[in-house]
């Protein structure tokens, strides 16, 4: 994400407005560690490390929350829940996977 898209508000209205869904269903956002960081480091270049933003997630207490959404919405950008869009993908797509028995 180009810096010149920053928003003063935080990240949880950065991605209110991203997404363009209401929050309050979001109420885990409000606690996020996330919203007092800086957003660029968890929508990084593509190719470029993702490590910054799995750090701040590592210490969120709604970790799991922001991934389980991310994952259910299909959010196909960034870290959320300190997970990436591939590895969402690749979570994802092994849920939905039959298994044999």
């Amino acid at each position: 994400m180009n810096a010149g898209y920053r928003r003063i508000g935080g990240w949880a209205d950065l991605a209110a407005e991203i997404l363009d869904i209401d929050p309050s269903p979001r109420d885990w956002v409000r606690d996020a560690i996330c919203s007092q960081t800086d957003p660029d480091i968890f929508f990084p270049e593509v190719g470029r490390p993702t490590a910054a933003a799995r750090l701040v997630c590592q210490a969120c207490p709604v970790k799991a929350a922001c991934e389980e959404w991310a994952t259910d919405a299909g959010e196909r950008f960034g870290v959320w829940g300190g997970v990436n869009a591939r590895a969402r993908g690749h979570a994802k797509v092994a849920s939905t996977t039959p298994k044999a028995s």
